[in-house]
C-alpha cells in the first residue's frame, strides 16, 4: 500500500520568519553612526576611515616610485637618446612657433599704428580756355609717422631677428640632424636583422613559431619599443609624432618578414 505524502502549509509570518533568520548579515558596518553632509554623503575623512585601504596611505610614494623606474625604461636601445633629444628638439620649437605667431601679430599691429592716415584736399582757381574762369579740387592721403611707435617697431624687429635666426633656423637644423642619424641608425639595424636572418626586401611575410633571440632581433625590439614608448606622451607635435610613426612603419616592415 503506497503511503502518499502529507503536504504541510505554514502561515505566511511563519515563512517569512524563517527567511529572515537565513538571511546572511550585511558586508559592511552600518554608517548611520557617521556624519554626513545636506546630501546624505559622507566627509572624505569619514569615507577614509569606513573605506580605510593602506595603499591610500602610501599612494604619493608609489607614483613617485613608478615615475622614478618608468622615467627610463631598463631595456633601452641605441635610439633611445636620439629620440630623447628629437622630442626636446620638437617641443621648443612648438613653442617657438607659438612666439614667431604672436611676434608677427605685434609687427602688423604696430606698423599699423607706425602711420597716421589723413585724408585732405586742395583747390585751385583760375583762368583757362577763352580766359574764363575755372576751378579744381583735389583729394589726396598724408601719411605721419609717429615716432613713439619707431621704437617699439625697433624692439619688435630685434625679436623677430631673434626668433628666426637663434631659435628657427637652429632648431629646425638641430632636428634633421637627428632625424638623419636616427634615420641612418635604423638603416643600420634593418640590414643586420635581415642578414641575420638570410633575408631580401622581397622576401614574403612569414611567422616563425621558435624564432632565437639574435643580437639583430633584439636591436630591432628595442628601437621599436623606444619609438612606442617616445609616442605615449601627451599634446606631442604633429611632425613628431607622424615622423616616428614612419620609422615605425620602416621597421615593421622588416621584421614581417619572420
Amino acid at each position: 500500500m503506497r503511503q502518499e505524502k502529507q503536504r504541510i502549509s505554514l502561515p505566511l509570518e511563519q515563512v517569512e520568519e524563517r527567511i529572515r533568520e537565513g538571511e546572511a548579515p550585511p558586508l559592511y558596518p552600518s554608517i548611520c553612526t557617521y556624519e554626513r553632509n545636506e546630501h546624505g554623503l559622507m566627509t572624505e575623512e569619514n569615507l577614509i576611515t569606513f573605506y580605510h585601504n593602506s595603499l591610500y596611505e602610501h599612494a604619493d610614494i608609489f607614483v613617485d616610485q613608478f615615475i622614478k623606474t618608468e622615467e627610463v625604461p631598463s631595456q633601452s636601445g641605441s635610439l633611445f637618446p636620439l629620440l630623447k633629444r628629437l622630442k626636446e628638439v620638437c617641443d621648443s620649437m612648438t613653442v617657438s612657433d607659438v612666439k614667431g605667431k604672436e611676434n608677427t601679430e605685434e609687427l602688423q599691429k604696430c606698423l599699423r599704428e607706425c602711420w597716421v592716415q589723413q585724408k585732405l584736399s586742395i583747390e585751385g582757381k583760375g583762368k583757362c580756355g577763352e580766359n574764363n574762369d575755372g576751378t579744381g579740387r583735389a583729394t589726396y592721403f598724408s601719411y605721419e609717422l609717429q615716432k613713439g611707435m619707431v621704437d617699439q617697431m625697433k624692439k619688435l624687429l630685434s625679436t623677430n631677428r631673434t626668433n628666426l635666426m637663434d631659435h628657427a633656423i637652429c632648431e629646425e637644423t638641430s632636428f634633421r640632424s637627428l632625424a638623419l642619424q636616427i634615420q641612418w641608425q635604423i638603416i643600420i639595424i634593418n640590414n643586420t636583422f635581415m642578414a641575420e636572418n638570410g633575408l631580401t626586401t622581397n622576401c614574403p611575410p612569414n611567422l616563425v613559431e621558435n624564432c632565437p633571440m639574435t643580437p639583430g632581433r633584439v636591436n630591432l625590439r628595442s628601437a621599436l619599443s623606444d619609438l612606442f614608448y617616445h609616442l605615449r606622451y601627451p599634446r606631442l607635435s604633429k611632425r613628431f609624432t607622424d615622423t616616428l610613426i614612419g620609422w615605425i612603419k620602416e621597421l615593421y616592415a622588416t621584421s614581417k618578414n619572420m
